[in-house]
């Protein structure tokens, strides 16, 4: 495989809410509420650099005109959203070979673009002066202005649909089961930059791609709304199945988990906001499904009940995800782990006690996981988990019923929740020869 242009992906926001604040390639001004202010930017464009002595070619205009829709959707899409501030990260290093399976065509210099427009007083562009670390670019209050003044909404913003929708990325460190790249986390604006790697195309991602043709065509006229208090890009739902490299051969047999959907980020007491067709949603989750995963990887039946409950030094439901984050970052650890992940607040954790102790109260709870602990096994369970969820989306949208997937479950219309229940058993037991029990989300 070889490593292409440092890419980054919602995935590398985790946890910040209704939202990731990135430059999306993806994402267009559309209609003609922002129109005028795409007219505006071209111009500024056209400028920038001295005027023009000569009329683009037809293909060149293209370029041109997909650009300036790209600048001016982002920005916008900031201003309507609400951000504050308004800022988005942005990759500004490209690569100036050919084109990679996840580059957009056209859009190799968009920073440089975006750091020229700086001049006109409609951006404001900062450049990261560390490598792997995003660049920034944010609307000026004059754009900001040109964008109410237009009344324009999220209905004035599309999205490209073309975008690759199989993903493999260098696995990082300090990978969790909740928060998927937490351990590159060191940046006071948000995250490094993911590495996305170039790979050879293979009957086998050519099924993954077929699936997930499928799963986002039954997306794209599913009835899905928000009516929360905040704007939401509901129209953000093409999702895209992200794979990891940790330097083995079969880099497909890693991860897979899904990406892209807007209710994703959503925070976990706004979801109840979540309309599909019309109706309130069921949360639906494989109870403790991690853990049971790892008990049938070493041959082992999964125990009954709460297997993050009942951890000596953590026991309690306040300290409940303090266990999930910890057991999970031990089975994504290409190091052995010598302290407490930095994942788990430290108000969870009892004075005095260490990261042995905590160690040795799992192993008491479950001895029979010492193989998977402290090892890079969570990315094959990971792998595991991601396949049930395709086999119960596929299931799903055959019989016309609408599910928005997380990672270790799926959110439905309430009516349809007994049936989707059923599938969610059916698909794990089908896959892993164990009926993982499912659980609704209070």
């Amino acid at each position: 495989m070889q490593d292409a242009d440092l890419e980054f992906d919602e995935q590398d926001f985790d946890g910040l809410g209704t939202r990731g604040n990135f430059f999306d390639m993806w994402r267009v001004a559309k209609g003609a509420r922002l129109a005028p202010l795409c007219a505006e930017v071209g111009a500024a464009l056209d400028t920038c650099n001295g005027p023009r002595q000569r009329k683009r070619k037809p293909q060149a205009q293209q370029v041109h005109d997909a650009i300036v829709a790209t600048i001016v959707g982002n920005l916008a899409f900031a201003v309507v959203m609400r951000f504050d501030p308004p800022t988005l990260a942005i990759r500004a290093a490209h690569s100036t070979g050919s084109l990679g399976r996840y580059d957009r065509k056209g859009m190799y210099n968009l920073p440089a673009r975006l750091k020229n427009l700086e001049a006109s007083g409609l951006v404001e562009f900062e450049t990261s002066r560390q490598r792997r670390w995003l660049s920034t670019v944010r609307p000026t209050e004059m754009f900001a202005a040109r964008v109410r003044e237009a009344g324009a909404t999220l209905a004035d913003i599309g999205r490209v649909q073309d975008a690759e929708t199989i993903v493999v990325t260098c696995a990082q460190s300090g990978f969790t089961e909740s928060s998927s790249a937490r351990g590159a986390t060191t940046s006071s604006y948000g995250r490094k930059a993911s590495k996305r790697i170039e790979y050879e195309d293979t009957a086998e991602n050519h099924r993954y791609r077929a699936e997930m043709v499928a799963i986002n065509a039954a997306l794209e006229i599913a009835s899905l709304a928000y009516v929360g208090p905040e704007p939401v890009e509901t129209d953000r739902r093409v999702l895209h199945r992200v794979f990891n490299d940790i330097g083995e051969p079969d880099c497909f047999s890693h991860g897979g988990r899904l990406y892209g959907g807007w209710w994703q980020n959503l925070a976990r007491n706004l979801r109840r906001h979540i309309r599909i067709d019309g109706e309130p949603i069921a949360d639906l989750d494989f109870k403790s499904m991690f853990v049971r995963l790892a008990y049938l990887s070493v041959g082992a039946t999964p125990p009954d009940g709460d297997l993050y409950a009942g951890i000596r030094h953590l026991d309690g439901p306040h300290r409940r995800d303090a266990v999930k984050k910890l057991i999970s970052a031990l089975m994504f650890s290409k190091l052995k782990r010598q302290r407490i992940p930095k994942e788990i607040p430290k108000d969870l954790i009892p004075p005095g006690v260490r990261f042995k102790d905590l160690m040795d109260a799992i192993l008491e709870k479950h001895p029979l996981l010492a193989p998977v602990l402290d090892t890079t096994a969570g990315y094959a369970l990971s792998k595991t988990e991601s396949t049930i969820l395709i086999d119960i989306l596929r299931t799903l949208a055959a019989e016309d019923i609408t599910a928005l997937p997380m990672h270790d479950g799926i959110m439905v219309a309430a009516s349809k929740a007994d049936r989707a229940t059923e599938v969610m058993g059916d698909a794990a037991e089908r896959i892993t020869g164990f009926r993982l029990p499912v659980e609704p989300k209070a």
